[in-house]
Parts: structure tokens; sequence; C-alpha cells
């Protein structure tokens, strides 16, 4: 899910369509009156739809009223929230169908669902979804809809101290020292990867993390988080891009506090936390919880305008607060619009805050990284709708399936958001499983913001040498300076695609005489086309239309070459970009598979092993794993590779040692990458062929302890 940078350009027409008048389809303010809003919203979703408890009202314990939605069975006993939870998920009583009718009815196109807490579920310790089928079903119903379901979690909000007893926290991320809040991270993300790897159809957009520690000792450990969840978040979104499966986002919850007054200094740079979250993930929401209009607008520009500064593709969710927090802390009051909306009556119930809503989102449009509006949370919103006792009544209109009541709902898929994704959570021309069918789509951006050339498949040739670099940047943080005779170039597949196209950004410096940056193209790597030579020592932005050989091509190579005889003479490329054209009725090729036997459970074909073996346990699906001990090995030779073709291999691995997995003998230097985590992990390398070469050598290696493997993979990027 690769969002390519952009400018948003807000037409006059646009800024018109944020600021209607949204009441003058609310002609009651309450009930199913239709919300029409233009850029759609987004809500929290900690409880479904629930009514009072009236038996737990303080004064009312005796009282034999009971609550019809939930069919208690005694007044003197209350419901248990673990029972509230399954008659959720069974669907009882249509909640469900309710839930989502009401989203439709209010322009929610997005749900932030409260489902995972790391410290009630051992299901997410262990890197699993909890009540993974029944979830599956209900984000099926919701996409129906198109309603786009995140997961929401929770790290540790209780710990116990040294004398057993149970304290409750939010300043708490684990023993940092010993770096648990990086295993959780990781095991999390995880957890989401495996779910939309199982549930391909069903799988979660995103995932987002609630926790917002105060403590200034642990915002360095919070970025830390962040950091590793992105890192292994980017990971899954490759296999499962390469699987078919849905790919996600991750997503960190903001306070105030972290964009104007926490500061913290990571990887030698001080700035605000906010900044930092920023730069190690893309996806952000503020609760920007007050009721004054002109504080919300002010502290929203000032997280959209950091993020706007960032390399990359950020965006920002704005939360508000409309729950009843009366009294709830030292001046709660202030943080909702609770009270604004029920002094209201029916006639204009909304209207203040609708109008600070619409004011702050017509400036909040104006920014690049701005998403949308998200509304704090589902059962307080439902309650200024409906009031209190709504539930009861409104759920005895339903049944089983939902079907008996259909109110006015919106249409989710216009959405005027810049960042309006599909239920797959692609934009628009994204969505690789689409296939077929016209649009232009990009087949390769790469901004060199990774800090690496291996990120992005590319290939270093030539008597020189590139190198990521700062003072090669265009925008953002870096950019390719390519010197000395050196030659950068990139492989990348046209099958399925026309009216190809690339743009990049680039200038050179002391080149002299007859001393170039030469850019070509080339479908076999021996007869080239050039698009431009030069010696421009300013920075320009270059495009150019491929002609019709370069469409529907296994291979196109584009490269940028130097002539240049020492190392002061140079080119800085940036913002590289690929586009090209769906073939009409031309379906997505099936992905070559180059291995076999993936998961160890069709014998021992294929793989070689020392010291190793093929075990009936252990395995990370299905029945079997490859078994490696201390100083062995299992590898394959993998055959029908393309020259000049970037690759991505992957396997999953555990041990109670350390175990890497390796790619050698491909016509480049081997890489590998090591794990010693207990509990299987996904690691992955990415490596381009050479000029001849069509195989290469996969292997793992065990350096100590016992480790097992399962799950490869080898896809071409």
């Amino acid at each position: 899910m690769v969002m390519i940078k952009k400018i948003i350009i807000l037409a006059c027409t646009l800024l018109s369509t944020v600021t209607i008048n949204v009441h003058a389809a609310n002609t009651a303010h309450k009930d199913w009156d239709v919300q029409d809003k233009e850029v759609r919203r987004a809500v929290w979703q900690w409880s479904a739809i629930e009514a009072e408890r009236y038996n737990e009202i303080p004064g009312n314990e005796s009282s034999t009223d009971r609550n019809r939605y939930w069919d208690m069975a005694d007044a003197s006993d209350p419901q248990p929230s673990e029972t509230i939870d399954e008659r959720f998920w069974a669907n009882y009583k249509g909640i469900q169908d309710l839930t989502l009718d009401f989203y439709a009815n209010k322009s929610i196109g997005t749900i932030y669902l409260s489902h995972m807490i790391w410290q009630y579920s051992p299901e997410l310790r262990a890197g699993e979804i909890p009540d993974a089928d029944r979830l599956a079903a209900f984000i099926r119903k919701a996409n129906a809809k198109n309603i786009k379901v995140w997961g929401l979690f929770y790290l540790w909000d209780t710990w116990y101290d040294e004398n057993g007893d149970m304290q409750v926290s939010i300043d708490y991320m684990g023993d940092t020292a010993n770096n648990e809040h990086i295993h959780a991270a990781e095991t999390i993300m995880d957890a989401v990867g495996r779910y939309n790897q199982a549930y391909p159809d069903a799988g979660f957009v995103g995932v987002q993390n609630d926790q917002e520690p105060k403590s200034q000792e642990l915002m360095y450990p919070l970025i830390e988080f962040a950091e590793a969840a992105a890192t292994r978040q980017r990971e899954w979104n490759a296999t499962l891009k390469a699987q078919g499966a849905r790919e996600f986002l991750f997503s960190q919850t903001y306070p105030s506090s972290y964009i104007k007054s926490k500061r913290e200094t990571y990887n030698g740079v001080e700035k605000y936390v906010s900044e930092h979250l920023l730069t190690v993930s893309d996806h952000a929401a503020f609760m920007n919880y007050t009721s004054n209009a002109n504080k919300f607008k002010s502290d929203g520009e000032l997280l959209l305008a950091q993020a706007d500064t960032i390399a990359g593709d950020q965006r920002i969710v704005m939360g508000t607060e409309v729950n009843d927090l009366h009294d709830a802390w030292t001046d709660s009051q202030y943080e909702t619009w609770w009270e604004e909306i029920d002094d209201e009556g029916n006639n204009t119930r909304f209207n203040e805050f609708e109008t600070a809503m619409d004011n702050a989102e017509a400036e909040f449009m104006t920014y690049d990284s701005y998403e949308r509006i998200a509304v704090h949370s589902t059962k307080g919103y439902f309650k200024h709708w409906f009031g209190d006792d709504a539930p009861n009544d409104i759920a005895d209109e339903y049944d089983a399936d939902g079907t008996t009541w259909n109110p006015s709902v919106v249409d989710l898929t216009q959405d005027a958001s810049p960042w309006a994704t599909d239920v797959d959570g692609y934009l628009p021309g994204e969505n690789p499983s689409e296939g077929g069918g016209s649009g232009t789509s990009e087949l390769f951006s790469d901004d060199f913001e990774s800090a690496t050339l291996t990120a992005g498949g590319w290939a270093n040739a030539g008597s020189g040498v590139t190198e990521i670099a700062f003072a090669a940047s265009y925008e953002g943080t870096y950019g390719a300076r390519v010197k000395n005779g050196a030659v950068l170039s990139k492989t990348f597949s046209t099958i399925g695609y026309e009216n190809v196209g690339i743009a990049y950004d680039r200038k050179t410096l002391n080149f002299a005489g007859s001393e170039n940056l030469t850019v070509q193209w080339s479908v076999d790597g021996a007869s080239w086309t050039t698009l431009e030579e030069t010696q421009s020592g300013s920075w320009a932005n270059k495009s150019f239309s491929l002609p019709a050989a370069a469409d529907n091509q296994a291979q196109v190579i584009i490269q940028f070459a130097t002539n240049g005889n020492r190392n002061a003479e140079k080119a800085f490329i940036d913002n590289v970009s690929i586009t090209a054209d769906v073939i009409d009725g031309e379906p997505t090729p099936e992905p070559t598979e180059f291995l076999e036997n993936k998961g160890f459970e069709d014998g021992n074909t294929f793989w070689q092993y020392w010291i190793a073996d093929r075990v009936s346990n252990n395995a990370n699906s299905g029945s079997y794993a490859g078994e490696v001990s201390s100083g062995g090995d299992i590898k394959a030779t993998v055959t029908d590779l393309t020259p000049n073709t970037t690759y991505t291999l992957s396997a999953y691995v555990k041990t109670t040692g350390k175990i890497g997995l390796y790619v050698k003998d491909y016509g480049n230097t081997k890489l590998s990458t090591t794990s010693t985590s207990g509990s299987y992990t996904l690691k992955s390398l990415t490596f381009t062929t050479g000029a001849t070469d069509t195989s290469a050598v996969i292997y793992v290696y065990g350096s100590s302890g016992t480790s097992y493997v399962d799950d490869w993979d080898l896809v071409e990027n």
C-alpha cells in the first residue's frame, strides 16, 4: 500500500462542498435523519450501541425495570460485559446490523474497532487475533456496506507491582529495559499480518495503537514501539501484496502534549514527539478533544503543518469527543461537545458542533496530510441522535439478520477526502486485486526516503559509485547520488499495462565538455533508447512517455548513467515514478511460483538438509516445518529467474538460539537477515539478479540452538 507523494489542489468547488450546510438535510436533527458529509467520517467503536443498564444506576439497584435490549434475567444480576460481547458477535437482536446502519446513515465509512487489549488477550500475546472467524464475518458485513474496519489495540493498562498488587496506568509499556515493548510491537503486527493472510477477503485495513503515555521517560520507548511496528507492518505488506491478501496501515494516536510540549531526542535529533512518530509511521489519529472551536482548529493545523514537512505520505485523522465525561476528571467537560450538543433542542441539535467541524475541516483540507474527522465514540454519538433509551425500542424492529429496518443511507463510495480508499484500503487505481479494466496505475515509485537502494530494488553498476545522500535530495531528506561513471538501474514488468510513463527530478554537478547524465530505457539490456542527455546544474522535473515497445513486457529497464571520471562529477536523482494504463480486458497475470513445497507438506522434495530435517511439529501453518540444529542448514537452488530482476524472499523462522535467512549465487553479493525470536517471525530479503543470472541459492542456517522454518515464499517485485 505504497501511497504516492501528492499535492492536493483544492478547487473552489471542492471547498464549497466541504462547507455545505449539512443541517439542510437534517430537518429534525434526531433519529434516522441522514447526516450527509462530503468528507466521510470515522468512529471509535469501543462497544456496540448499548442501552443504559438501569439496575446499575446508583439508587436503582433494586429496580425491576430490566434492560430489555440485553434481556437481563434478573435485575439483581448485572449483565457481565463478556456476555454483552458474546451477544454482539452473535448479532443478538440485530445489534451488528443496527450499528452498521447507523454508520451508513451518518456518513461514517471507517471503524476503529476495539478488539485487542494486550494485557487481557492471551491470543494477541501469542501473535493471533482473537475470535478471528466471527471478526471476519463482521468485517465482511461492514465491507458490504462499504464500511472499512481497523483493529484498535491497547497495550498495558494494568500491571503488578513488587507486592503483587495490580496497578492501573497508561504510563507503562512493559519491561522496556528488556525490549518488551519491541516484542509487543512485532507480535501485534504479526497477529494482524497472519489474520489478513488467513482472511484475504476480510482483513483489517489498518491497526491503531491507542496507548498514549504521559511520562517523559516513556516517550523514547513509544517512538521505538512505533518504529518497530511500522517496520514489521511494511514487511508484512510485501508478503500480503504478493499473496493477493489485504495490506494494512499502522497508526498511532496522539494527545495534544505530543505536538506542542513534549520533545525527545531520537537518533540524535531533538524534535516534538509527534514529529518523531510521523517520521517512523504513516498514519496518526490526533485526539483533538476540546469543545473550543478555535482551539480544535488551531491545534489540528499545528499537527497537519508538522506532517506536511515530513517526507512520505502521512495521513492525519482528527478526533473529536462527544461522549458524556461529566465529572470524569478535572475540567473533563471542556474536552467534549456533550453538553453543547445536549443543550440544543431537537430542531437545532448539532448546529454548534457541526459548524465548528465544517469550519475547521475547510482549513484542514488545505493540508496534504489531512484525511478526515473521527468521532469518539459510537456510544455517545448514538445517544445524541436517539436518546438514552432508544436501543431498547429500536432493537425490537430488527430481525436476527437485520432485515426488518432499512433506514436511509449515504453512498459511502463517494468521499471527498484526498485519502479516500476502498474497503481494501487502496486509493483509487491502486488495488492490484482489481485487475483488468482501464485506469492509470503506479508501477513503481521511490523517493529514496528509505535511505537504501536495496529497498527500491535498484542495481548499481559502472565504474563509479551510487549512494544515498542528504545533499542529493530535491525534497525530503534523501536522494540518489550517481558519480564517477556509475550507472543506476531499475528493472520492472509492464505485463498487463500500456502507455508507460517515467518521471523524476534531476540535476548534475561539475559536468563539463562531453560529460553527461544519460537517461535510457531498454527491454533486453543490450539495445538502449536515450530519453535525455544533460549536464544541467539546476533541478528539473522530467517526464517521458515510452513508446509501444515498452508495453506488456516482462522486463523494462530504466537507467541513469554518468560518464564523469572524478568523484566531484555527479548526478542527483529523486522522486522516480513509473506509471502505466491497465490494458482493457486483460487481467493481471498470476504471480510465477518459483518455490515448491513451501511449507514442507509434500515430503522432502525440493529442499536439501544438512544437520536438519522435516518434522511434524512446530509448524507455523499446516502440519510440518523444517528443523535446523546448530550448524545445520536447509537450502534449495531456485531456477527460471530473470536477469536484472528484483525478487523478495521470505520465510517464517523461530529459534532457541539464532537463525539466519540467506540468498547467494544470484550475480550479486550474498545477503542475510537473522532472528533470535522464540516465536515465528517473518523475515525477508530483497535481491536483484545479475545481468546474466537466472538462478539463486536460498537457505536458512542455524548458528546456535534449535531453529524452525516454515512457509517460504519468493516473488518477483
